[in-house]
């Protein structure tokens, strides 16, 4: 028995994106919420948002304000973004850990409770302009905008890990621009709050970061000049476009884990997908399942498709597998089953189940050659080489075995 796997996962597009922004002055200066759904408004897609803002608000102060709390129990959210006082993340870790932590744990809680097919966003500041003079004294790290800053952005990224949540990376925008353009002020006046240009540059952030692409495609401007668009859009397609997988962005994306043998007649299934809406089994001789896990005996031998089609939230991961089902009393000896499992942006494990050696290239789905593998022993790991979104196939050099995935980088 030998086994072609195809595996891909698509996201559903939806009509209007619901976006709730829990945060303070840093998103209600400038009013972010509309500079992002303008910018959306003008590449031809729609969000509608609500938000809370009070003035030096932080996560511990929304946990107990029955607005914000009311927003977030609205639910059907498909994304809530969240925004910590200024300073707080960049305190001392002891102090993060009792006055930030926490809340952020709380809101994220809150957000999965009412807004199951929703995601949670860490909205990632940037450091004053000139460092937290308030704070320096008794903590030199904040000292300066790189302390600061550098701080800012490791404690957003560990609540974003801790809560399986995205992060969307405006103060490392921000960084890019100040160390490639050092001219161009990102700074209101008091040197904390964000200028108009600064504000802009979050809206293209937070545009990529909902809908998971460049933002080149946006055409709203602010009454920005066209070079500071063009530095906005730089800095989001290098620090968020060119690097998804940093911000978590696809890391907690839907897809299911599948198992699949073969015992004489039979094919046994098993799959992992608690959370999945519907699953549909097509088995190749007109019999479906919609149970994740099954053992199926043919009538007949013969090749047969199997198809998977799981749906979640909006999204559907379709697998694909070929499985030939020889006569038991045949000629032919039966061949080992090789896995292969996407398991990151950038990595397959292969496992060959007996074999001992595989040779392996990566072809574009033009038939391209992008790299040439050799594996042996069990649970190997191949790295792949940065590819943009598309098609691609990885195939043996010594047998049948093939693997298409589809990457949404």
């Amino acid at each position: 028995m030998f086994v072609l796997i195809a595996v891909s996962s698509v996201m559903i597009a939806q009509d209007t994106l619901r976006v709730c922004f829990i945060g303070n002055s840093y998103t209600a200066v400038n009013n972010l919420p509309s500079l992002v759904q303008q910018c959306a408004s003008s590449a031809g897609k729609a969000i509608v948002t609500s938000s809370n803002t009070p003035g030096g608000y932080t996560f511990a102060q929304h946990v107990n304000n029955a607005s914000s709390m009311g927003l977030i129990q609205q639910g059907n959210w498909d994304f809530v973004v969240l925004q910590e006082q200024s300073q707080t993340p960049s305190f001392p870790i002891g102090q993060v850990e009792t006055q930030c932590f926490p809340y952020a744990a709380q809101l994220n809680d809150s957000i999965e409770k009412y807004s199951r097919c929703g995601e949670t966003v860490f909205y990632q500041t940037w450091g004053r302009q000139n460092g937290d003079a308030s704070n320096c004294p008794n903590w030199p790290p904040v000292c300066t905008y790189e302390g600061m800053d550098s701080l800012l952005r490791l404690r957003y990224q560990m609540m974003a890990d801790d809560n399986e949540a995205l992060v969307s990376p405006v103060g490392a925008c921000w960084r890019y621009i100040r160390t490639n353009y050092p001219d161009f002020n990102l700074y209101n006046a008091d040197q904390s709050h964000p200028a108009l240009f600064g504000s802009y540059v979050g809206a293209l952030c937070f545009y990529a970061t909902f809908f998971n692409e460049s933002p080149d495609a946006v055409t709203f401007t602010a009454g920005l000049t066209a070079e500071e668009v063009a530095i906005a859009k730089e800095a989001v397609n290098t620090v968020l476009v060119g690097d998804w997988e940093e911000w978590n962005i696809g890391d907690f994306a839907f897809q299911v884990n599948t198992v699949l043998d073969t015992v004489g007649f039979s094919i046994v299934i098993e799959s992992d997908c608690n959370d999945c809406d519907s699953m549909y089994w097509y088995v190749g001789d007109g019999t479906v399942y919609e149970v994740p896990s099954f053992t199926h005996t043919y009538a007949q031998p013969g090749l047969y498709g199997i198809t998977m089609v799981a749906y979640q939230c909006g999204e559907y991961d379709s697998q694909y597998w070929e499985a030939y089902i020889e006569n038991p009393t045949g000629i032919k000896e039966e061949q080992q089953l090789v896995t292969m499992d996407r398991i990151a942006h950038d990595s397959v494990r292969i496992q060959l189940n007996g074999q001992k050696k595989l040779d392996l290239a990566l072809f574009q789905s033009n038939g391209q050659l992008l790299k040439l593998y050799s594996i042996q022993g069990e649970n190997n790991i191949i790295s792949l080489p940065r590819l943009s979104s598309g098609l691609y196939i990885l195939k043996s050099t010594n047998n049948e075995q093939v693997a298409t995935f589809k990457f949404n980088y």
